[in-house]
Order: C-alpha cells, then structure tokens, then sequence
C-alpha cells in the first residue's frame, strides 16, 4: 500500500507491505526511493505474517515532492527526525530500522537519539565520516556518464533525468565544498553519536565495495558497542540488491530474535 502523510512541513509518501508482528522501517540512499533502493525487499515481505515493511521516501525523493531536495550541513538529522516523527503518526512506538547507505547513516542517528523507539538496526554500506579520499570517489562519479545501466535506469525511472541529475549534482558539490571549506579534512558525519547507541546492530558490508569502502564498515562496528559485522564478500555497494534473497532471511532472523 502506498500512501502519503504530512509531517511538519512536507508531505512524505510511504509504502507498506506484510501484516506482521516486527517493525521494519527502511530507510534508502542518496536520492534513492522506496520503490527505487527496496523494491526487492517490498516484494520479499509483501505477503509477510512475520513482518510489516515501512518504506520512506525521503523529503525531495520519490513521492515527497514538492519540495525539490536541498542538502544543508545537517542534512541526515533532518531526514532522522521526518523518520521518527513518520513512525509516531503511523502508531508505530517500537520498530527496527534497516538503512542502506545514507540511509544506514539516518538509522545510526535514529538509533543513538530515540533509543526508546528503536529496538535493532541494520546498517549497510555507511560510513560516519567521509575523507578527502571518499569525497574524490564521489567527485569522481558526478557525470551520469560513469554510471552502469542498474544503477542508473532505476533512478531515471523515479525520476527523469534532469531532476535526478540536478539532485546528484547537487549532493556531490555539497560533499565538495565542505571538503574545501575543511581544507580536506575528514567530514565528520555522526562519530560522536556511535558511543549512544544502545541496541543490538548489523553492519553489513560488501568487501568489494569500491564507494563505500570496508573500512568504514569496520569502524562502524568498532565503535558501537552491541554490534555485528557481516561482511559479504562477493558485494559491493548494491550487495542488498544483488544478493536480497539472503540478506533478507539474515535481516528478518536478526530482528525476531
């Protein structure tokens, strides 16, 4: 079922799928959509008696425009608080979260302030800080031109090209000009929260992860403290697309023990 709701300010769509018991709250990437970064996960759970998905799109993604998306320096804690606020309106007190990308970035901040709501997390393929050498990747996949067809037919499809271009531009030269404004020091994203979280955590990452390399996964799970690493080592940043039917069991057996 997809739906729309109005939280403060803006009006943000939302999909369900199952009727279960366990909450799951997922959270997709940069730009990315309900239907555009899960759609693997709302069908694996659309029939679900175990589990009840709550895919959002983000302010300025998918559904939940207008308004057109803006990155302002806290641009992740904006996004936790229209989550947490989201879940409250739909009745929902206790749920887990699995976030992909900056979305596992979102989850992490959800996790470390609402700790009374969040019952586990599933972060993939995040980072809590970026350095001059992650800013040069994403720098370095600016142009649309650099994308492979999976990656970007999907967006294209959400979203046309102009707006999804324009969108990615403008997260890339946010990351940027930050970078230049720091003089290329580390970008620090939610380090200090990792010590506040107090539920149990996945990370899982792809070992062939070339945007978001391992080593932030490692970090991640270093520095929370009731974490798990989970390293796939055929994946890459996509892994939970490319290899969903697996994750998907490990994430449902996760949150219901």
């Amino acid at each position: 079922m997809r739906s729309k709701v109005a939280v403060g300010d803006v009006e943000l769509g939302y999909e369900l799928a199952g009727k279960g018991e366990k909450i799951l709250l997922l959270l997709a990437g940069a730009i990315g959509s309900a239907r555009s970064d899960f759609s693997s996960q709302l069908e694996y759970w659309r029939d679900s008696e175990a589990v009840t998905v709550v895919a959002i799109d983000g302010r300025g993604y998918g559904r939940s425009r207008p308004p057109d998306r803006n990155f302002e320096k806290d641009f992740y804690r904006q996004d936790a608080d229209d989550a947490v606020r989201l879940m409250q309106i739909l009745g929902y007190k206790k749920y887990s979260i699995f976030g992909w990308s900056d979305g596992a970035n979102v989850a992490a901040i959800m996790a470390a302030n609402r700790t009374g709501s969040v019952d586990k997390i599933i972060l993939c393929g995040g980072n809590a800080f970026m350095t001059s050498d992650d800013v040069a990747t994403m720098k370095g996949i600016r142009d649309l031109k650099t994308w492979d067809d999976d990656s970007l037919s999907p967006m294209v499809e959400e979203y046309g090209v102009e707006y999804f271009e324009s969108t990615w531009h403008k997260w890339v030269d946010h990351w940027v000009g930050l970078s230049d404004e720091l003089n290329g020091k580390m970008i620090d994203l939610y380090t200090k929260d990792l010590c506040k979280i107090e539920c149990d955590v996945m990370v899982v990452h792809g070992e062939k992860d070339d945007l978001v390399p391992l080593s932030h996964g490692t970090y991640l799970n270093e520095n929370i403290k009731n974490s798990r690493l989970r390293v796939w080592k055929e994946g890459d940043h996509n892994l939970h697309m490319k290899f969903s039917s697996e994750l998907n069991q490990e994430v449902e057996q996760f949150i219901s023990a």
